[in-house]
């Protein structure tokens, strides 16, 4: 195996250690991982099937977008980030050249907070760089993926229920705080999670997948483009980018702003690719398979 040494312009040949890229193959759905110090913390989901889309009578205020449901098939386990990718994280890939966008916090505060002000691209380069330095295939999850994980296992329009008024337990969401703090006139979730705007990640109830944040806190960039149904979609976790609205891409979740209209499992939410805004953020994936080639 060729390693570079960038610093000193050298290529040794050595290899890597014996059990490295087998790991993956004894990892289960569950188990929780960084791939490095500075990674993104990961958990790994099970195959399965759920039906994706406007399912439930509950979920019928925003079916335009949601329909027509179907069965999708998630064929293996994958990796998916636990939380949303902090400003920490996405310093260091600032700090290691990987990344060259410096975003701005809104004064809101950085560390475990999610990283705000990122586009659709730059999300993209934080991946790339993961890609790079840890010769694993991170990518953002595909909307198929991204749902699966937010239901985890559920069928009702949140994991915890079909109600909102639950929501501050699990969720940083438009509240009565936000509405006293905000002054927005939408209405709020009948709850109190006592957050204004961003949250540090990790602060709500995870769901039975071990993921926290999924709805709330910020809306999450999706791989897939843009399209108004889902009418021909594929019926596995494949990347939706076939004759799409590419310039726009699925943001799903919901964020610290949004009323209850917005934070459910098929409600689709979609930005052009460019907009960077302190309501999006998100989180990373990747398959679990053996170490990438230098060719890869």
């Amino acid at each position: 195996m060729r390693f570079w040494l960038p610093v000193l312009g050298l290529v040794l040949t050595t290899s890597a250690p014996a059990a490295e890229p087998a790991v993956d193959a004894v990892r289960k759905p569950g188990q929780i991982f960084r791939d490095c110090p500075d990674c993104p913390e990961m958990v790994i989901v099970p195959k399965g099937r759920f039906t994706m889309g406007t399912a439930t009578p509950a979920e019928m205020p925003w079916a335009e977008y949601g329909l027509p449901a179907r069965e999708v098939r998630v064929r293996r386990p994958f990796a998916i980030g636990r939380f949303e990718v902090t400003f920490a994280e996405w310093d260091a890939c600032v700090a290691a050249g990987g990344c060259t966008h410096r975003p701005e916090d809104a004064g809101w505060g950085r560390g475990r907070r999610p990283v705000i002000n990122v586009n659709w691209a730059d999300a993209m380069r934080y991946v790339a760089w993961l890609r790079k330095r840890t010769r694993r295939p991170y990518r953002l999850p595909s909307e198929a993926e991204w749902e699966y994980v937010a239901r985890a296992g559920t069928t009702t329009a949140r994991y915890w229920g079909d109600g909102s008024a639950g929501a501050c337990r699990h969720a940083n969401v438009h509240d009565r705080t936000s509405r006293r703090l905000n002054g927005y006139a939408r209405p709020p979730h009948d709850c109190d999670d006592s957050a204004a705007n961003t949250a540090p990640v990790g602060q709500y109830l995870a769901n039975a997948f071990g993921l926290f944040d999924t709805f709330g806190n910020v809306w999450e960039w999706i791989a897939d483009c843009w399209y108004p149904s889902y009418e021909d979609a594929p019926r596995d976790t494949a990347v939706w980018t076939k004759d799409g609205l590419c310039n726009v891409r699925m943001v799903r979740g919901g964020s610290w702003g949004d009323k209850p209209f917005g934070v459910a499992a098929s409600f689709r939410g979609w930005s052009p690719a460019e907009a960077r805004d302190n309501v999006i953020g998100f989180r990373v994936a990747r398959p679990l398979q053996p170490l990438m080639t230098k060719r890869d």
